[in-house]
């Protein structure tokens, strides 16, 4: 009925991918949950440059409420300014949530832990040239498949190649079970060697092929591998994808800009008090580490 409506359902489509949706749609009946949620907050401030508080959706899920509480925020709300690009530097810091798992794989070697192997299907015969380029162009397209995470100078930095070899190995192993496979590829990941992914196609049958495709967590997460399977299936098909605004290290390195001290500031009153050692009764002694 109105532009903010028209938006908040757009951005319903975007996130869920369901259409069309009208404005008295449930968000959640639709198949949404808290990540989706975060992400049409992301969208509908990019579209009307109102930043709404999570917690709105969970109150008002349809586009109609929704779109309410967008009008009433307008009256308060700062103008959208959206992530800046970084300048072009050798080495980037980490992000916090890169630090921490690149710290942790330091300490105590994760061996597979953090990788995320995922199985996708192919009926018919597969066009391995097809594939091969559509690995290219994601490479060419996501900075984060280039990236690599080193200690330099005492610091911890992820470096961006200006190309990667993606390869796309092939085998056939007939009548093969899927998870034996999944289980014989997967393997740990030089966190300083990019690209830190791995695809290989397996033949299994006459007209059946699977992609096993495996990514180290620190250059993804669930989102991420949603996205480059969607991606990739476009590019297989010979689709054109629409340009990329932002990259990681943009994204990481604007989180280093923001003033966190009004957060700091609660966390170290929260925080006060030594946090008290957990009292209870075990079998045998709790490890230091």
């Amino acid at each position: 009925r109105n532009e903010i409506e028209e938006a908040v359902a757009c951005a319903f489509t975007e996130v869920l991918g369901v259409t069309p949706v009208g404005i008295e749609d449930n968000f959640f009946e639709l198949g949404g949950h808290s990540l989706r949620a975060t992400r049409v907050v992301n969208q509908i401030e990019a579209k009307t440059g109102v930043r709404l508080p999570l917690k709105a959706i969970f109150t008002a899920p349809t586009a109609r409420l929704l779109a309410k509480e967008v009008e009433q925020a307008k009256v308060k709300s700062k103008a959208y300014i959206p992530i800046p690009q970084a300048e072009d530097k050798e080495a980037y810091p980490m992000s916090s949530a890169q630090m921490r798992i690149y710290l942790i794989n330091q300490m105590d070697d994760a061996g597979i832990a953090y990788n995320m192997p995922t199985v996708m299907r192919i009926n018919g015969t597969l066009d391995r040239g097809r594939m091969k380029y559509a690995l290219e162009q994601l490479a060419i397209r996501h900075e984060a498949l280039r990236t690599s995470f080193h200690m330099h100078g005492g610091e911890l930095v992820q470096r961006i190649a200006k190309e990667v070899q993606l390869e796309l190995e092939y085998e056939e192993r007939i009548a093969e079970k899927e998870e034996k496979l999944l289980h014989s590829f997967v393997h740990p990941f030089n966190l300083a060697k990019a690209p830190l992914m791995r695809m290989k196609a397996v033949k299994i049958g006459e007209d059946k092929t699977i992609l096993l495709l495996d990514m180290h967590h620190i250059i993804s997460d669930g989102m991420s591998m949603d996205i480059f399977t969607k991606e990739l299936s476009k590019l297989y098909k010979g689709e054109q994808l629409k340009p990329l605004s932002v990259q990681y290290k943009d994204y990481s390195e604007w989180m280093r800009t923001r003033d966190l001290s009004e957060q700091s500031r609660y966390w170290q009153g929260v925080f006060r008090e030594p946090a008290p050692v957990l009292d209870l009764q075990l079998d045998y002694v709790r490890p230091q580490t």
